[in-house]
């Protein structure tokens, strides 16, 4: 929010420093959705999930508010892309690109609803995720396919009546998956971490036909 509030206060007008400006807001945009993602996605608190969703959104308004500042688009478009090297005229034709598909040139009424529509796909793909991530099914497979594997892993899964459960978790199926010499139950495994989150198939409708 304070480099965001800077630039618009005051672009700075040498291209150089404009364009480090706008590259230095950008990285910290792309490093904070990077990081509250992972955490969305791995912690094992569900209070700091929870938490990093919604920094998540936040994070995406701030993105969407950067590319549809007037402030900063109109100084961007002011600089002779001529006088650029390759890579730096890249960076601000994309940029002013991307800020042009988020609405820049909208007006206010158009720019909100592009806000909202973003913040809608944002929303959604986590609704998505969480889906798949809180879907965790168990699969009983042989004892012997745990045959091979290192010896923590086998007796972090105790034998019952002949069989061991293993789960769609990936740190519990990733080595499973890696080194079973069973030729059958890592099958059944995979097929139950594909069949997971049977709600995300539903919300979809197939496309119409074209005529």
């Amino acid at each position: 929010r304070e480099l965001l509030g800077a630039l618009e206060q005051h672009a700075p007008s040498a291209p150089a420093e404009l364009i480090r400006a706008v590259d230095e807001l950008q990285l910290v945009l792309l490093n904070a959705g990077s990081e509250v993602s992972l955490l969305s996605e791995v912690h094992p608190d569900l209070a700091v999930r929870e938490t990093a969703e919604a920094l998540q959104r936040e994070v995406t308004r701030l993105a969407t508010a950067t590319n549809q500042s007037a402030t900063i688009h109109g100084a961007l478009s002011s600089i002779d892309l001529a006088a650029l090297d390759t890579p730096t005229r890249r960076m601000v034709e994309l940029t002013l690109r991307d800020m042009r598909r988020a609405g820049a040139a909208l007006d206010t009424a158009g720019q909100q609803r592009a806000q909202e529509l973003r913040e809608r796909i944002t929303a959604l793909s986590q609704d998505y995720s969480r889906n798949i991530r809180d879907d965790v099914r168990t699969v009983e497979v042989p004892a012997s396919a745990l045959d091979g594997l290192p010896a923590d892993y086998a007796a972090a899964h105790p034998v019952r009546d002949g069989v061991v459960q293993v789960t769609t978790d990936p740190p519990d199926m990733s080595p499973f998956m890696a080194y079973s010499p069973d030729r059958l139950a890592p099958k059944a495994l995979a097929t139950a971490y594909q069949d997971r989150a049977p709600g995300n198939r539903a919300g979809f409708a197939a496309p119409t036909p074209a005529r």
